[in-house]
Protein backbone atom coordinates (compact mmCIF):
# COMPACT_ATOMS: atom_id res chain seq x y z
CA UNK A 1 0.00 0.00 0.00
CA UNK A 2 2.74 2.51 0.87
CA UNK A 3 4.43 1.57 -2.26
CA UNK A 4 1.77 2.43 -4.32
CA UNK A 5 0.75 5.50 -2.71
CA UNK A 6 4.63 6.82 -3.16
CA UNK A 7 4.09 5.60 -7.15
CA UNK A 8 1.13 7.82 -7.52
CA UNK A 9 2.10 11.10 -5.68
CA UNK A 10 5.57 10.56 -7.71
CA UNK A 11 3.38 10.59 -10.76
CA UNK A 12 1.71 13.62 -9.23
CA UNK A 13 4.57 15.38 -9.25
CA UNK A 14 5.67 14.74 -12.77
CA UNK A 15 2.83 16.35 -14.43
CA UNK A 16 2.24 18.83 -11.39
CA UNK A 17 4.79 21.85 -12.00
CA UNK A 18 3.58 23.04 -8.75
CA UNK A 19 6.09 20.67 -6.68
CA UNK A 20 8.79 21.06 -9.27
CA UNK A 21 10.16 24.42 -9.19
CA UNK A 22 13.48 24.65 -9.04
CA UNK A 23 15.79 26.73 -6.78
CA UNK A 24 19.36 27.78 -6.35
CA UNK A 25 19.31 28.39 -2.95
CA UNK A 26 20.34 25.67 -0.66
CA UNK A 27 18.58 22.65 -0.72
CA UNK A 28 17.32 20.41 2.57
CA UNK A 29 19.31 17.42 1.62
CA UNK A 30 22.44 19.93 2.60
CA UNK A 31 20.67 20.99 6.15
CA UNK A 32 21.10 18.94 8.97
CA UNK A 33 17.27 18.66 10.05
CA UNK A 34 14.17 19.39 8.66
CA UNK A 35 12.27 21.70 10.80
CA UNK A 36 8.06 21.52 11.16
CA UNK A 37 6.76 24.56 12.27
CA UNK A 38 3.34 24.60 14.02
CA UNK A 39 1.36 27.93 15.32
CA UNK A 40 0.40 28.38 19.09
CA UNK A 41 -3.07 26.94 18.89
CA UNK A 42 -2.95 24.09 21.07
CA UNK A 43 -2.32 23.56 25.18
CA UNK A 44 1.59 23.09 25.31
CA UNK A 45 1.24 19.89 26.71
CA UNK A 46 -0.97 18.66 23.74
CA UNK A 47 1.39 19.64 21.45
CA UNK A 48 4.39 18.20 23.40
CA UNK A 49 2.64 15.03 23.47
CA UNK A 50 0.89 14.73 20.42
CA UNK A 51 3.84 15.72 18.08
CA UNK A 52 6.58 14.02 19.60
CA UNK A 53 5.41 10.67 18.23
CA UNK A 54 4.77 12.30 14.80
CA UNK A 55 8.07 13.79 14.64
CA UNK A 56 9.23 10.50 15.23
CA UNK A 57 7.59 8.92 12.14
CA UNK A 58 8.37 11.35 10.05
CA UNK A 59 12.56 11.49 10.96
CA UNK A 60 11.87 7.32 10.17
CA UNK A 61 10.35 7.93 7.01
CA UNK A 62 12.11 10.65 5.55
CA UNK A 63 15.91 9.30 7.17
CA UNK A 64 16.51 12.89 8.39
CA UNK A 65 15.52 14.58 11.66
CA UNK A 66 12.63 16.26 12.13
CA UNK A 67 12.16 18.95 14.85
CA UNK A 68 9.42 20.82 15.89
CA UNK A 69 9.27 24.71 16.22
CA UNK A 70 6.43 26.41 17.53
CA UNK A 71 6.12 29.81 16.36
CA UNK A 72 5.03 32.49 18.27
CA UNK A 73 2.15 33.64 16.06
CA UNK A 74 1.42 33.04 12.06
CA UNK A 75 3.52 36.04 10.73
CA UNK A 76 6.45 34.70 12.23
CA UNK A 77 5.75 31.44 10.84
CA UNK A 78 5.19 32.23 7.68
CA UNK A 79 8.15 34.85 7.46
CA UNK A 80 10.55 31.48 8.81
CA UNK A 81 9.21 29.28 6.25
CA UNK A 82 9.82 31.80 3.40
CA UNK A 83 13.20 32.26 5.20
CA UNK A 84 14.04 28.76 4.83
CA UNK A 85 14.19 28.62 9.03
CA UNK A 86 11.34 26.46 8.78
CA UNK A 87 10.80 24.10 5.82
CA UNK A 88 7.09 22.61 6.27
CA UNK A 89 4.50 23.82 8.30
CA UNK A 90 0.94 23.36 9.51
CA UNK A 91 -1.49 27.04 9.06
CA UNK A 92 -5.11 27.17 9.84
CA UNK A 93 -7.23 28.16 6.89
CA UNK A 94 -6.91 31.85 7.27
CA UNK A 95 -3.55 31.87 8.32
CA UNK A 96 -2.53 29.93 4.62
CA UNK A 97 -4.44 31.97 2.76
CA UNK A 98 -2.58 34.97 4.27
CA UNK A 99 0.51 33.77 4.05
CA UNK A 100 0.44 32.19 0.73
CA UNK A 101 -0.75 36.32 -0.46
CA UNK A 102 2.10 37.75 1.21
CA UNK A 103 4.22 34.70 -0.17
CA UNK A 104 2.99 33.32 -3.37
CA UNK A 105 6.00 30.78 -3.67
CA UNK A 106 4.62 28.71 -0.02
CA UNK A 107 3.72 25.39 -1.84
CA UNK A 108 0.57 23.55 -0.19
CA UNK A 109 1.20 19.57 0.39
CA UNK A 110 -2.24 18.22 2.05
CA UNK A 111 -5.00 18.78 4.22
CA UNK A 112 -5.24 17.93 7.71
CA UNK A 113 -7.97 15.59 8.51
CA UNK A 114 -10.04 15.14 12.02
CA UNK A 115 -12.68 12.44 12.83
CA UNK A 116 -15.84 13.16 13.46
CA UNK A 117 -18.11 10.36 14.45
CA UNK A 118 -15.90 7.59 13.42
CA UNK A 119 -15.07 9.08 9.55
CA UNK A 120 -12.13 11.23 8.40
CA UNK A 121 -13.24 14.46 7.48
CA UNK A 122 -10.53 17.11 5.62
CA UNK A 123 -13.28 19.77 6.58
CA UNK A 124 -14.59 21.00 10.09
CA UNK A 125 -17.37 23.42 10.94
CA UNK A 126 -17.41 26.51 13.33
CA UNK A 127 -19.47 26.47 16.39
CA UNK A 128 -21.12 29.85 18.62
CA UNK A 129 -21.49 27.87 22.10
CA UNK A 130 -22.98 28.48 25.24
CA UNK A 131 -23.79 26.77 28.46
CA UNK A 132 -26.18 23.77 28.41
CA UNK A 133 -28.08 25.25 31.68
CA UNK A 134 -27.90 28.65 30.35
CA UNK A 135 -31.10 30.41 29.02
CA UNK A 136 -29.50 31.03 25.57
CA UNK A 137 -31.18 29.03 22.89
CA UNK A 138 -30.38 31.49 20.08
CA UNK A 139 -28.69 34.09 18.72
CA UNK A 140 -31.19 36.72 19.70
CA UNK A 141 -31.23 35.72 23.02
CA UNK A 142 -27.52 36.72 23.18
CA UNK A 143 -27.81 40.39 23.08
CA UNK A 144 -26.37 42.02 25.88
CA UNK A 145 -24.32 39.15 26.97
CA UNK A 146 -20.24 38.85 27.27
CA UNK A 147 -18.77 36.97 24.61
CA UNK A 148 -15.85 35.92 23.63
CA UNK A 149 -14.11 35.59 20.20
CA UNK A 150 -11.13 32.62 20.09
CA UNK A 151 -8.29 35.06 18.30
CA UNK A 152 -8.15 37.59 15.25
CA UNK A 153 -6.30 34.94 13.80
CA UNK A 154 -8.94 32.24 13.82
CA UNK A 155 -11.14 31.24 10.88
CA UNK A 156 -13.46 29.43 12.82
CA UNK A 157 -12.56 31.54 16.07
CA UNK A 158 -13.46 35.04 14.55
CA UNK A 159 -13.26 35.43 10.72
CA UNK A 160 -16.56 33.18 10.25
CA UNK A 161 -18.70 34.49 13.18
CA UNK A 162 -17.49 37.72 12.22
CA UNK A 163 -18.90 37.81 8.66
CA UNK A 164 -21.44 35.73 9.86
CA UNK A 165 -23.04 38.83 12.37
CA UNK A 166 -22.21 41.36 9.21
CA UNK A 167 -24.66 38.67 7.58
CA UNK A 168 -27.23 39.28 10.00
CA UNK A 169 -26.69 43.30 10.55
CA UNK A 170 -25.64 42.55 13.64
CA UNK A 171 -23.10 45.15 15.08
CA UNK A 172 -20.93 42.46 17.82
CA UNK A 173 -19.34 45.85 19.50
CA UNK A 174 -22.82 47.07 20.22
CA UNK A 175 -25.15 43.95 20.29
CA UNK A 176 -23.17 42.35 23.24
CA UNK A 177 -22.33 43.93 26.12
CA UNK A 178 -18.68 43.06 26.28
CA UNK A 179 -16.11 41.77 23.22
CA UNK A 180 -13.34 39.47 24.41
CA UNK A 181 -10.23 38.04 22.60
CA UNK A 182 -9.65 34.54 24.49
CA UNK A 183 -6.53 34.19 23.26
CA UNK A 184 -7.21 30.70 22.16
CA UNK A 185 -9.52 28.22 21.59
CA UNK A 186 -8.86 26.65 25.00
CA UNK A 187 -8.75 29.53 26.95
CA UNK A 188 -11.93 30.09 25.21
CA UNK A 189 -13.83 27.09 26.34
CA UNK A 190 -12.34 27.26 29.49
CA UNK A 191 -13.48 30.74 30.47
CA UNK A 192 -17.28 29.80 29.27
CA UNK A 193 -16.47 26.86 31.78
CA UNK A 194 -16.25 29.09 34.62
CA UNK A 195 -18.74 31.37 33.42
CA UNK A 196 -16.27 34.02 32.57
CA UNK A 197 -18.53 34.85 29.29
CA UNK A 198 -21.77 33.94 28.22
CA UNK A 199 -20.90 32.24 24.55
CA UNK A 200 -18.13 32.24 22.26
CA UNK A 201 -16.84 31.16 19.18
CA UNK A 202 -14.87 27.90 18.51
CA UNK A 203 -14.37 24.78 16.72
CA UNK A 204 -15.28 21.05 16.19
CA UNK A 205 -11.98 19.86 17.74
CA UNK A 206 -11.84 22.25 20.61
CA UNK A 207 -15.38 21.37 21.33
CA UNK A 208 -14.85 17.73 21.44
CA UNK A 209 -11.31 18.53 23.92
CA UNK A 210 -13.35 20.89 26.34
CA UNK A 211 -16.15 17.85 26.82
CA UNK A 212 -13.20 16.17 27.83
CA UNK A 213 -12.00 18.03 30.18
CA UNK A 214 -15.00 19.90 31.50
CA UNK A 215 -17.42 17.09 30.68
CA UNK A 216 -21.00 17.54 28.31
CA UNK A 217 -21.91 20.84 29.20
CA UNK A 218 -21.48 22.96 26.17
CA UNK A 219 -24.88 23.48 23.76
CA UNK A 220 -24.40 24.91 19.97
CA UNK A 221 -26.42 27.66 19.05
CA UNK A 222 -25.06 28.43 15.67
CA UNK A 223 -22.77 26.13 13.47
CA UNK A 224 -20.88 27.62 10.85
CA UNK A 225 -19.20 26.32 7.78
CA UNK A 226 -17.68 23.76 6.45
CA UNK A 227 -14.52 25.47 6.93
CA UNK A 228 -11.35 23.47 5.25
CA UNK A 229 -8.66 21.47 7.81
CA UNK A 230 -5.66 23.32 8.28
CA UNK A 231 -2.98 23.61 5.27
CA UNK A 232 0.50 21.47 5.85
CA UNK A 233 3.14 23.49 3.08
CA UNK A 234 6.30 23.94 2.19
CA UNK A 235 8.81 26.78 1.10
CA UNK A 236 10.00 26.28 -2.64
CA UNK A 237 13.15 24.98 -2.04
CA UNK A 238 12.50 21.41 -1.15
CA UNK A 239 13.59 19.14 -3.50
CA UNK A 240 11.26 16.99 -5.83
CA UNK A 241 11.77 13.83 -4.18
CA UNK A 242 11.51 14.86 -0.69
CA UNK A 243 8.59 15.89 -1.20
CA UNK A 244 6.94 12.47 -2.95
CA UNK A 245 8.33 11.24 0.44
CA UNK A 246 6.81 13.80 2.81
CA UNK A 247 3.62 13.41 1.05
CA UNK A 248 3.44 9.36 0.73
CA UNK A 249 4.62 9.82 4.54
CA UNK A 250 0.87 11.82 5.24
CA UNK A 251 -0.70 9.09 3.72
CA UNK A 252 0.02 6.40 5.83
CA UNK A 253 0.55 7.78 9.06
CA UNK A 254 0.31 4.29 11.58
CA UNK A 255 -2.95 4.25 13.87
CA UNK A 256 -0.94 4.27 16.97
CA UNK A 257 0.36 8.07 15.99
CA UNK A 258 -3.11 9.43 15.33
CA UNK A 259 -4.43 7.35 18.02
CA UNK A 260 -2.56 8.95 21.05
CA UNK A 261 -2.52 12.54 21.49
CA UNK A 262 -2.20 14.04 18.21
CA UNK A 263 -5.04 16.35 17.08
CA UNK A 264 -5.61 14.71 13.53
CA UNK A 265 -6.51 11.35 12.30
CA UNK A 266 -4.28 11.94 9.07
CA UNK A 267 -4.00 13.76 5.71
CA UNK A 268 -5.41 14.33 2.34
CA UNK A 269 -4.76 15.66 -0.67
CA UNK A 270 -6.72 18.20 -1.94
CA UNK A 271 -6.02 21.58 -3.52
CA UNK A 272 -5.21 25.14 -2.91
CA UNK A 273 -8.57 25.98 -4.21
CA UNK A 274 -10.20 24.03 -1.59
CA UNK A 275 -9.79 27.25 0.31
CA UNK A 276 -11.39 29.60 -1.60
CA UNK A 277 -14.40 29.87 0.08
CA UNK A 278 -11.77 31.06 3.28
CA UNK A 279 -10.53 33.49 1.09
CA UNK A 280 -13.94 35.05 0.56
CA UNK A 281 -14.84 35.34 3.94
CA UNK A 282 -11.26 36.86 4.46
CA UNK A 283 -12.22 39.24 1.66
CA UNK A 284 -14.97 39.98 2.96
CA UNK A 285 -14.15 40.82 6.61
CA UNK A 286 -10.85 43.24 5.55
CA UNK A 287 -12.59 45.02 2.41
CA UNK A 288 -16.25 45.57 4.20
CA UNK A 289 -14.43 49.22 5.93
CA UNK A 290 -13.59 50.18 2.87
CA UNK A 291 -16.54 49.57 0.95
CA UNK A 292 -18.68 50.78 3.12
CA UNK A 293 -17.00 54.04 3.69
CA UNK A 294 -17.36 54.51 -0.36
CA UNK A 295 -21.13 54.07 0.25
CA UNK A 296 -20.73 56.43 3.41
CA UNK A 297 -19.00 58.95 0.96
CA UNK A 298 -21.70 58.78 -1.40
CA UNK A 299 -24.41 59.78 1.51
CA UNK A 300 -21.87 62.67 2.65
CA UNK A 301 -21.41 63.94 -1.41
CA UNK A 302 -25.13 63.47 -2.10
CA UNK A 303 -27.83 63.87 0.71
CA UNK A 304 -25.77 65.89 3.59
CA UNK A 305 -27.69 64.89 6.45
CA UNK A 306 -25.89 64.03 9.75
CA UNK A 307 -29.09 62.11 10.89
CA UNK A 308 -28.67 59.33 7.55
CA UNK A 309 -24.79 59.69 8.41
CA UNK A 310 -25.19 58.35 11.58
CA UNK A 311 -28.00 55.67 11.55
CA UNK A 312 -26.21 54.59 8.00
CA UNK A 313 -22.57 54.06 10.27
CA UNK A 314 -24.33 52.59 13.13
CA UNK A 315 -26.04 50.28 11.05
CA UNK A 316 -22.72 48.62 9.68
CA UNK A 317 -20.57 49.20 12.86
CA UNK A 318 -18.30 51.73 11.69
CA UNK A 319 -16.11 52.97 14.82
CA UNK A 320 -16.37 56.58 16.03
CA UNK A 321 -12.81 57.36 14.77
CA UNK A 322 -13.06 56.46 11.37
CA UNK A 323 -16.49 58.11 11.19
CA UNK A 324 -15.58 61.72 12.24
CA UNK A 325 -12.43 60.90 10.05
CA UNK A 326 -14.73 60.78 6.90
CA UNK A 327 -17.26 63.59 7.90
CA UNK A 328 -13.60 65.70 8.58
CA UNK A 329 -12.23 64.61 5.31
CA UNK A 330 -15.53 65.61 3.00
CA UNK A 331 -18.03 67.82 4.88
CA UNK A 332 -15.79 70.51 6.99
CA UNK A 333 -17.17 74.11 5.60
CA UNK A 334 -19.79 72.51 3.92
CA UNK A 335 -23.83 72.67 5.02
CA UNK A 336 -25.62 70.13 6.44
CA UNK A 337 -28.95 69.59 8.24
CA UNK A 338 -29.19 67.41 11.30
CA UNK A 339 -32.28 66.97 13.73
CA UNK A 340 -31.76 66.48 17.34
CA UNK A 341 -32.59 67.35 21.18
CA UNK A 342 -30.42 70.07 22.91
CA UNK A 343 -29.42 68.66 25.62
CA UNK A 344 -26.74 70.44 27.29
CA UNK A 345 -25.19 73.71 27.73
CA UNK A 346 -21.18 74.52 27.97
CA UNK A 347 -20.50 78.20 28.75
CA UNK A 348 -16.77 77.85 27.36
CA UNK A 349 -15.74 75.70 24.81
CA UNK A 350 -12.43 74.55 22.78
CA UNK A 351 -12.25 72.59 19.93
CA UNK A 352 -10.10 71.62 16.71
CA UNK A 353 -7.49 70.66 19.10
CA UNK A 354 -7.53 73.58 21.01
CA UNK A 355 -7.29 76.30 18.02
CA UNK A 356 -10.67 77.35 18.37
CA UNK A 357 -12.79 78.88 21.15
CA UNK A 358 -16.72 79.37 21.03
CA UNK A 359 -19.16 80.37 24.19
CA UNK A 360 -22.59 79.51 25.26
CA UNK A 361 -22.28 75.89 23.05
CA UNK A 362 -25.55 73.60 23.04
CA UNK A 363 -24.82 69.78 22.82
CA UNK A 364 -27.77 68.53 20.30
CA UNK A 365 -28.17 64.58 20.77
CA UNK A 366 -28.94 63.17 18.05
CA UNK A 367 -28.47 59.31 16.33
CA UNK A 368 -27.83 56.81 18.28
CA UNK A 369 -25.73 58.01 21.08
CA UNK A 370 -24.07 60.63 19.09
CA UNK A 371 -23.89 64.39 19.97
CA UNK A 372 -22.68 67.09 17.96
CA UNK A 373 -22.07 70.72 19.94
CA UNK A 374 -23.54 73.84 17.76
CA UNK A 375 -21.97 77.41 18.14
CA UNK A 376 -23.80 80.75 17.80
CA UNK A 377 -27.23 79.30 18.80
CA UNK A 378 -29.30 82.27 19.05
CA UNK A 379 -32.60 82.12 20.53
CA UNK A 380 -32.51 77.95 20.59
CA UNK A 381 -34.26 76.67 23.97
CA UNK A 382 -33.17 73.66 25.66
CA UNK A 383 -34.87 70.50 25.32
CA UNK A 384 -36.96 71.17 22.36
CA UNK A 385 -36.08 68.70 19.45
CA UNK A 386 -35.55 71.20 16.64
CA UNK A 387 -33.96 70.74 12.72
CA UNK A 388 -30.77 72.61 11.94
CA UNK A 389 -28.91 73.85 8.94
CA UNK A 390 -25.82 74.71 9.82
CA UNK A 391 -22.02 74.83 8.56
CA UNK A 392 -19.39 71.95 9.59
CA UNK A 393 -16.41 74.05 11.42
CA UNK A 394 -14.47 70.91 13.10
CA UNK A 395 -14.56 68.34 15.22
CA UNK A 396 -14.25 67.85 19.54
CA UNK A 397 -12.90 64.70 20.01
CA UNK A 398 -14.82 62.23 17.98
CA UNK A 399 -17.84 64.76 17.30
CA UNK A 400 -18.88 67.68 15.13
CA UNK A 401 -18.61 70.99 16.06
CA UNK A 402 -21.74 73.01 13.39
CA UNK A 403 -22.12 76.76 13.39
CA UNK A 404 -26.12 76.84 13.42
CA UNK A 405 -27.21 78.88 10.59
CA UNK A 406 -30.77 78.63 10.44
CA UNK A 407 -33.06 76.41 13.16
CA UNK A 408 -36.89 75.21 13.06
Amino acid sequence: MKHIALSFLLLVLAINPLYIKQSHAKTIYEQESIVFGFPPIYEKNIIESGFKPFMEYLSRELGQPVKLYLAKDNAELADRLNDNKVQIALFGGTAYVEAKRKYPDIQYLATAQTLEHGIKQSYYYGHIITLKDSPYKNLKDLINTRFAYASKESTSGYKFPRVYFYKKRIQPERYFSELIFAGSHAKLTDMLANREINAGSTYDVNLSTAIKKHGDIFKTIVKLGPITNLALVSNHQLSQDLLAKIIAALLIVPPEIVAADFPYAGFEILSDSDYDPIREVTFTESTSSRFYDEKIFTILTQKRDLNKIYAFAYSIDIEKDDLITIIRNNLVGKIVNVYGKPVDKIKRFNYNNNWARAENVLVLEVENRHKVYLINTGNIEMGQAIMISAKVVGQKGNEVVLDVLSSK
